[in-house]
């Protein structure tokens, strides 16, 4: 039977046991009703393995219909490959059981609860509503996959027709999802495996869903073994399918929704407040799933009626405003939400424009009573909404913002044949949409009345038909045109300022006013002759006022007839500022006070004081300076004052010293100043000094029109004045540190008495240097002593009061002075200056105060502070000379003083050395003038030198000696030659012929060295042959056969032909034997000791490369006395010969000089070493080789 079915787990899956009747493991049918496990699928059963302790169980699963059964499980022997070995004695009976089973039907139980009630229309999904399905395992296995269906039953119980599910319900869903399946189609997600679970049902009623009662049946149908894409709700409906269980709700009510949302709407123009929004669209709409309704705003209110439950976007819209939208929520479908208020603002944009002959009435004057012609006026929509009805309304304003009721013929703002032709208000509507325009005026004229310059603007308003009028209108855009209407009355005249003992001068660039109630209608600036005119006024009485700082205000009460009337008011305003001048010197009025021509006038004081409270102004003062007959002296182009005092004064005074003074304030121009009287002023008859405050400079015109407002004048005498003269005599022009000067050096003094202002007079000595005095501490560098035996001039330091002295008793006075030995070198001037201390108590006369004292003459000398002579020597060129051949060296002689020493000078020159005898040396000097060098010298003469113990001397030069002038530099070249080598002390002087003086010296050495070199083929000691591949070696040998030489050397090897190219390319090099090794000699070019180029080998350098940039210096070797300094060389050159040149040098090639102590030369063969061959027999075989027969 197919429904009886037998499966294991094989431990990935479930697998079919095999029926033995319908195997084709065996031949033929066996005729056994039985399953086995065990096959391979391969041709014969295989069987498995038992060991022992098998203990692992086998999963087996039965498909059968209910019932009983009893199983019988037999382990038996696998199949053998013979025919019908499982009915021979082959098969072998391991063991057996019996086992009885019992199989039960699964089972489903469905139930529905919450559902039933009463619901509005539109209610939205609540999830109250639940179904529960209770699935029973007993084990059968019979239900594999169920099919859930949810159908809808009217109040007579039968389904309803599936339309009606669209209608009704507003969504419908299942928690879990897809469990249940309903309305219409069928998806195989709706078929599930059987379970208990507790599902929710979700759904909302559509806003129009039929009025009734109704219930819900759900139904599980038994789909097991149907493919999930062919189970069909038909199907089911049908009766295809076993009913498992269904169960059905109580009775669901649906009733009418009845929720209300009511509110206001109102509308807003460019003016004035809200108002009702009559025939505006109201729309509310459900923001679930947009179910919407609307209705019509009446008397500014609205109510939309039957709304389900929900949230709603309540919007108003009308044509012409911008929409506005508010929200509103219903808890149910009988619920009711009101106080919803929106408010359309106008969406309406645009502008009037008014033109005359084409130019805005804006650009144009226009004056009362004038007539307009070609007048267009017109309104242009910027915004894109829809065409409107409109009418325009005018309305017109004075300046002061103030309503004028045009209208009225008898306001003279139009003419009464204007007012009947303005195609302006309600009678006058039109259409105009959105981003067009329309004409109202076009070409019109307008006659413009008497009265029409009160008029300041136009303001046109675009007014909706829709709410035409009273407070109830609506403006969309309102434009203002102001107007310029004149009127042509004028009031005219002429302005002037006074002040004192001047003519009224016109108030030019001040301003006239003209006010009427209060308030200021016009105004005028004066003009540069005082005129003035205000213009444009109307019919009334005017207050006239001009108020210019400083003078007394002016003002009239001035009327007019008409607009075209005139009147005339002058104006002359006098001064209001008041003051005074205070003029004193040296703390006393100047009034009255003589004073003396050619002195200073210490301590004026200058100050101006007003009296008056008025604003701040702008002054200056100005001077005159009056003769004894009242005539003026231009103090200008008359010396009364020096050019200083004149710069001082015009800093304070005249129109360039301007100065802001207020009232009841004073202004100091003057304080502690000095005023110096021209020398001869006293010729010029002065009496008077008259200062006057004078007006602003820019206020009033040119400077004959200036305005004074307070002047004072003041008596003073002026008269010769005492003098001094100083003169200084006697002094030399240079002197030398040391000099001493006693008396010749004389100043004098010369009084001339006059006004008598001169009755204590201080004379001060001082040095300057560079124009400036040297400080204090100087003058005791400078000088040993200072005296001025008269004691009437005081110097240096500290004062007596002695030294103060009247000018008639000043006599001659003698200058004495020593210089100190190290006085400072340099230029001085010598200064005797006379002080005006008049007046001082002479305990209080002060060297430090000088700067405050009045000068009264001064006096000086220029001398030169010079050194004198300045002898130096110096040693030039090679200080290293060789044995026995001529050598040369040279002493400079230079003078950088300021003077040639009073005698004339002589060389004198000693060499020292232990056991020196003349006979060691030849020793010339150069006497050729035009010499430059020892080898251009055509000249020489021998030094004769005289033996002392251990030191040879001599002198060179003529007998008479030779003078050494400023600037002298000379050389004097030597010639040498010695016999025995050595280091030699040398001392060089230069010496007074006359006095012996010794005026310079010099300590040198001479080294005279005696060396030797040889380069010696082989090496010797040091077990190296000529067997190294491409090397020649030699033994350098370096003998001093004298003193040691004075410094450490290096020995530099040059090879004639090659340079760092070809020692580079050939891989030429030197090395020597350092004692352990073989080391390189070093390559000038690669070495960092030196910055030159050098094609040449060195030895010396040190052991340890030293770090960082160079150039570095190396230490070299030191020769001692008798020394031979040995080194094994060896050489990598090619075969050939080759010139080498050795020197001996300093070491440190960076020095300054570098002395060069022997220089050889040796000539050396490259060459390959002679090839020896040499060919012996001997009878026999080497040890461990065997003869072979035959063979010899």
């Amino acid at each position: 039977d197919p429904d009886l079915e037998i499966e294991y787990y094989d431990g990935t899956g479930w697998q079919t046991l095999g029926w033995a009747g319908a195997s084709s493991y065996w031949y033929g049918d066996i005729g056994r009703d039985a399953w086995f496990i065990g096959r391979d699928g391969s041709g014969g059963v295989p069987g498995y393995d038992i060991n022992a302790d098998l203990g692992t169980p086998v999963p087996i699963r039965v498909n059968f219909p209910n019932g009983t059964y009893n199983f019988t499980t037999t382990v038996e022997s696998t199949d053998s490959a013979d025919e019908g070995a499982l009915q021979g004695s082959n098969v072998y009976l391991s063991d057996q059981a019996v086992r009885e089973i019992v199989t039960v039907p699964d089972e489903l139980q469905v139930s529905l609860a919450g559902l039933s009630g009463s619901y509005f229309q539109g209610d939205a999904q609540t999830g109250s509503e639940q179904a529960q399905f209770t699935f029973v395992d007993n084990g059968g296995g019979n239900i594999g996959q169920i099919f859930n269906v949810f159908l809808l039953l009217d109040d007579t119980g039968t389904p309803v027709a599936s339309p009606v599910y669209d209608q009704f319900f507003a969504g419908f869903t299942s928690n879990p999802a897809d469990y249940i399946r309903g309305l219409s189609g069928t998806s195989p997600a709706n078929v599930v495996a059987p379970q208990t679970v507790d599902v929710d049902l979700l759904f909302g009623l559509q806003p129009e869903a039929p009025v009734g009662d109704y219930s819900i049946q759900l139904t599980s149908y038994d789909v097991t073994g149907v493919d999930p894409n062919d189970v069909s709700l038909t199907n089911a409906l049908a009766g295809d399918y076993p009913v498992l269980d269904s169960a059905q709700s109580g009775l669901i009510s649906v009733a009418d929704a009845t929720g209300e949302i009511s509110g206001s709407v109102t509308v807003n123009g460019v003016e004035g407040g809200p108002q009702p929004g009559e025939g505006v669209t109201v729309t509310a709409e459900r923001d679930s799933d947009g179910y919407s309704r609307q209705t019509t705003v009446t008397g500014g209110n609205f109510t939309i009626a039957g709304l389900p439950q929900g949230s709603y976007t309540i919007t108003a819209s009308q044509p012409g405003f911008v929409s506005d939208a508010g929200t509103a929520t219903l808890a149910s479908g009988n619920d009711t939400e009101a106080g919803v208020a929106l408010d359309l603002a106008s969406a309406v944009a645009g502008a009037f424009t008014s033109t005359v002959s084409g130019t805005s009435v804006e650009d144009i004057a226009f004056e009362s009573g004038e007539t307009l012609t070609d007048v267009d006026l017109a309104f242009a929509r910027s915004d894109a909404g829809p065409a409107g009805n409109f009418h325009v309304s005018l309305e017109v304003y004075d300046a002061q913002n103030g309503s004028i009721d045009y209208t009225d013929p008898g306001a003279g703002i139009f003419t009464a044949t204007t007012l009947s032709g303005l195609d302006i208000g309600p009678d006058h509507p039109f259409t105009v949409a959105g981003g067009d325009s329309v004409t109202i005026l076009d070409g019109a004229t307008i006659e413009l009345g008497p009265n029409a310059d009160r008029v300041a603007r136009f303001e046109y308003s675009l007014i909706d038909e829709r709410y035409p009028s009273g407070n109830g209108r609506i403006n969309h855009q309102s434009t203002n045109l102001f107007l310029d209407i004149q009127p042509i009355g004028e009031i005219a005249g002429n302005v002037t300022v006074s002040g004192i003992g001047a003519p009224d001068v016109a108030a030019e660039g001040y301003t006239v006013t003209a006010s009427r109630d209060g308030s200021q209608v016009a105004s005028a600036v004066v003009g540069a002759g005082g005129g003035y005119t205000l213009q444009g006024l109307s019919a009334g009485t005017y207050t006239v006022e001009v108020d210019v700082d400083g003078f007394a205000a002016g003002s009239a009460q001035v009327s007019l007839a008409s607009g075209t009337d005139s009147a005339t008011q002058d104006f002359q305003l006098q001064s209001s500022v008041t003051g005074g001048f205070s003029v004193s010197a040296g703390g006393n009025p100047i009034a009255g006070q003589t004073f003396p021509a050619g002195r200073v006038v210490e301590d004026v004081d200058l100050s101006i004081e007003r009296t008056d409270g008025g604003p701040n102004l702008e002054f200056y003062v100005s001077l005159t300076v009056l003769d004894s007959g009242g005539a003026e002296i231009d103090y200008n182009s008359e010396c009364v004052f020096t050019t200083d005092s004149m710069n001082a004064l015009g800093s304070v005074l005249g129109p360039m010293a301007e100065f802001t003074l207020t009232g009841n304030d004073s202004q100091v121009l003057l304080q502690d100043a000095e005023l110096e009287l021209c020398e001869g002023a006293e010729n010029l008859d002065v009496q008077t000094l008259s200062f006057r405050l004078v007006d602003d400079v820019d206020r009033f015109g040119q400077p004959g029109s200036r305005v004074v407002h307070v002047a004072d004048g003041y008596n003073i005498d002026i008269a010769p004045a005492d003098t001094l003269d100083v003169a200084l005599a006697g002094f030399e022009a240079e002197y030398e540190q040391g000099d001493m000067e006693t008396g010749s050096e004389q100043v004098t003094f010369n009084y001339s008495a006059g006004a008598g202002d001169v009755e204590q007079v201080f004379n001060v000595f001082t040095v300057l240097e560079n124009g400036s005095e040297i400080p204090a501490a100087r003058y005791a560098d400078l000088f040993d002593q200072v005296n001025f035996p008269d004691g009437q001039i005081r110097g240096l330091s500290g004062t007596d009061p002695s030294v103060i002295t009247a000018p008639g008793d000043l006599v001659p006075n003698a200058v004495e002075f020593v210089l100190a030995e190290d006085a400072p070198l340099g230029d001085y001037e010598l200064v005797i200056t006379s002080y005006d201390v008049t007046g001082i108590d002479p305990n209080n006369v002060s060297l430090g105060d000088t700067g405050s004292y009045r000068q009264l003459d001064t006096a000086s000398r220029s001398i030169s502070l010079i050194q004198g002579p300045e002898l130096q020597l110096s040693v030039e060129g090679q200080t290293v000379l060789p044995l026995a051949e001529e050598g040369y060296f040279a002493v400079r002689l230079q003078n950088t003083g300021d003077a040639a020493p009073e005698e004339n000078v002589e060389g004198q020159f000693s060499i020292a050395r232990t056991g020196i005898a003349a006979s060691d040396l030849v020793l010339d000097y150069c006497t050729d003038s035009a010499a430059t060098s020892a080898e251009t010298c055509g000249s020489w003469t021998a030094l004769s030198l005289s033996e002392g113990s251990g030191v040879l001397t001599g002198r060179f030069g003529p007998a008479q000696g030779f003078p050494v002038p400023a600037g002298y530099d000379a050389t004097t070249y030597f010639r040498a030659a010695f016999s025995e080598p050595g280091n030699y002390s040398v001392t060089d002087q230069v010496v007074s012929v006359d006095s012996e003086e010794v005026l310079a010296s010099i300590d040198y050495d001479l080294a005279v060295s005696e060396l030797t070199f040889t380069l010696d083929e082989g090496v010797d000691g040091t077990g190296a042959d000529d067997s190294a591949s491409g090397w020649d070696y030699y033994t350098a040998t370096l003998s001093n056969l004298g003193d040691a030489l004075p410094e450490n050397v290096a020995l530099w090897v040059e090879v004639d032909g090659i340079d760092a190219q070809v020692r580079d390319s050939e891989g030429y090099d030197i090395e020597y034997w350092n004692g352990t090794g073989w080391e390189n000699l070093g390559w000038a070019q690669d070495s960092y000791y030196w910055d030159y180029d050098r094609d040449a080998w060195f030895l010396g350098r040190p052991s340890t490369e030293p770090s960082g940039p160079g150039p570095h210096p190396i230490p070299g070797f030191p020769v001692a006395a008798d020394e031979d300094f040995v080194t094994p060389i060896r050489v990598n050159f090619d075969n050939d010969s080759y010139d080498l040149t050795v020197s001996v040098e300093t070491a440190d090639q960076n020095a300054d000089p570098i002395w060069v102590y022997g220089q050889f030369e040796e000539a050396i063969l490259v060459e390959s070493d002679p090839v020896e061959l040499s060919i012996d027999t001997v009878e026999g075989l080497p040890s461990g080789m065997t003869e072979q027969a035959g063979y010899d």
